[in-house]
């Protein structure tokens, strides 16, 4: 958030003024949650956060966020000084990304008294504190949710007592300074043989109020406008006056900008065309909250990606070790036959021999009577040592068919982990928690402690596979864990149904619903590729992709989720292509079924 974003919130914050502070909690270290209520309103919570990293303020339209049994000694400061008060104003500092809510209310003797909260948006020095109001400024502080000590910063030290101060005034220039003036004066030096993004990080550096957001949108405008783009200076601070005036006067709708895998990158209080995609919102303050919501969601994807990926690394490590155990067990086993020779030797030259003997070396009629050193208990006579043999020849013969069947398994459960690997690198939360589901009935996982209540009736709905449309109309169904692809696979496809997966490589099943009717080479050609691109050969060229009928698609008893064997098919070779998956329309269950 920079300063032209916090002026445009504070904007749509005056519908505040006059409501009444109910209630204050503290959720978190440095966030702060304020219900307000008044008749035009109703109820409300803003959520005012110095959190290092992700600092910010907006409604709370949601459920709220958990409170800690006991409120912290901030929190409680800030319930005596402003709980029953009336918000008196809200405003900014200037083009500082300070935020200052003043609120009129009472002292311990009744007498009128003025409390400011103020919000500082500075990163990791961001820091939220209430100050008494004197003529009509911030003066004492009573606390700060983040003490600074004169040994942490002897130009502003933060603590109760002290005097407020504001940060330093930075060496900038305001968009309306460098608008009356010469921009190159200020700008010349930057180095404008860079790309929009790292000019963008540049400028808020040298312009007040502008932050890499704003910059980059007004760079992206001025080459849109038929200039020389983002090195016709005066072309970029237009743009940027421009973008000043419509916050200013509303001109624009909020709107949230996404990258190019549709992931939330970033919001503002104007249209964001330097994004590949965007989403309005009816409000600055909307967006923000949806914003910050979608970052959370995917710190505890991460959270859980990253767990379940090292528990999937480390059984598949376990398995490896399986598999060279078995490899040297079966290299002892390949040796039942010559056990069995060296018993059939003792046997033929059992008359030559006697007790006490460690060992023997006797003809090889098998080896064109080669001589071999065969070792004898010397406890027994010839015959007792040849059953011996002949007993542990038919042991590893037994175990060798074993072994083989046992390695045969080793190699499907590490191409089956390969797969769950494949599939949560990009999963979703929801997607994350299916596969740890399917993981745990399947043996990988140990189950979760958390029980459900006996009680609770609510059934979880499993997420549905992927269902897009081919540029002629076919319906293309695409399994994003392994319950999906055994799903459309063998439960959801017709026997003429076409089936694609990504040859010799863990990979999504793709499949093309035909009706019985002939598929056009490009829908075959697009269903390829979505193979490719949703399995393991993603970022290589000229992966081959295998197609065949359902007909001809079969899952083996007992065999894993996801696992099929399948014949008759014919093979394609593609470059997955992210801009042809794009291109592929996502439609629902109702409208693949049309």
């Amino acid at each position: 958030m920079d300063g032209l974003m916090l002026s445009a919130l504070i904007q749509e914050w005056q519908c505040f003024v006059g409501a009444r502070v109910e209630k204050i909690h503290q959720p978190a270290e440095r966030d702060l949650v304020i219900t307000l209520r008044s008749s035009s309103i109703g109820t409300t919570r803003l959520m005012l956060s110095a959190h290092r990293n992700f600092y910010r303020a907006h409604q709370i339209r949601g459920q709220r966020p958990a409170n800690p049994e006991a409120p912290p000694m901030f929190c409680m400061l800030t319930r005596k000084h402003m709980e029953g008060g009336r918000i008196a104003r809200i405003q900014q500092q200037g083009t500082d990304r300070v935020l200052e809510i003043y609120v009129d209310g009472y002292d311990d003797l009744g007498d009128p008294v003025q409390t400011a909260i103020i919000l500082e948006l500075m990163g990791r020095h961001s820091n939220l504190m209430i100050c008494a109001v004197e003529n009509g400024q911030p003066g004492r502080i009573i606390d700060s949710i983040v003490r600074v000590t004169p040994d942490m910063s002897r130009v502003r030290p933060i603590l109760p007592g002290t005097t407020y101060t504001r940060a330093p005034a930075q060496a900038k220039q305001t968009v309306a300074e460098l608008s009356a003036s010469k921009p190159e004066e200020t700008l010349t030096h930057l180095d404008w043989g860079q790309t929009a993004d790292k000019l963008a990080k540049q400028l808020p550096k040298l312009i007040s109020g502008v932050g890499p957001v704003t910059a980059k949108e007004a760079l992206v405008r001025a080459r849109a406008q038929g200039s020389d783009g983002d090195r016709d200076l005066t072309s970029v601070v237009n743009a940027l006056s421009s973008l000043f005036s419509i916050v200013k006067n509303r001109r624009e709708v909020p709107c949230l900008g996404m990258d190019a895998f549709g992931r939330l990158s970033s919001y503002a209080p104007f249209q964001l065309t330097s994004c590949e995609q965007t989403e309005t919102c009816a409000s600055l303050d909307e967006a923000i909250e949806e914003y910050y919501r979608d970052i959370s969601i995917r710190k505890r994807t991460g959270a859980l990606h990253s767990e379940l990926t090292a528990k999937l690394n480390e059984a598949i490590d376990r398995l490896h070790a399986k598999r060279t155990r078995l490899s040297r067990e079966l290299s002892r086993g390949e040796e039942h036959e010559s056990d069995r020779i060296f018993g059939e030797l003792l046997t033929a030259y059992a008359h030559e021999l006697g007790k006490g003997k460690t060992e023997v070396s006797l003809p090889n009629f098998y080896k064109n009577n080669e001589m071999e050193t065969i070792e004898l208990n010397p406890a027994k006579d010839a015959i007792e040592n040849a059953q011996a043999y002949f007993k542990r020849a038919r042991k590893k013969k037994r175990a060798l068919s074993l072994l083989v069947s046992e390695e045969e398994s080793v190699e499907q459960d590490i191409a089956y982990l390969e797969s769950c690997l494949l599939i949560a690198q990009d999963a979703s939360a929801e997607d994350v928690e299916q596969l740890r589901a399917e993981l745990t009935d399947q043996g990988f996982l140990k189950p979760s402690r958390k029980r459900k209540k006996a009680n609770d009736k609510r059934t979880e709905k499993k997420k549905s596979a992927e269902q897009y449309r081919s540029q002629d109309g076919f319906a293309v169904f695409v399994g994003r864990n392994n319950t999906q692809n055994d799903e459309i696979t063998f439960r959801r496809s017709q026997q003429s149904d076409l089936w694609f997966h990504v040859k010799d490589q863990p990979g999504s099943h793709v499949v093309v619903r035909t009706s019985g009717k002939d598929v056009p080479e490009t829908t075959v050609h697009q269903a390829a590729t979505l193979a490719a691109y949703f399995s393991k050969g993603r970022e290589s060229s000229n992966v081959a992709v295998d197609f065949t009928e359902i007909r001809h698609v079969w899952k083996p008893n007992g065999a894993r989720p996801g696992f099929a064997l399948y014949k008759d098919q014919s093979t394609l070779y593609v470059t997955p292509d992210r801009s042809v998956v794009k291109s592929m329309e996502q439609t629902t269950e109702e409208e693949a079924s049309d």
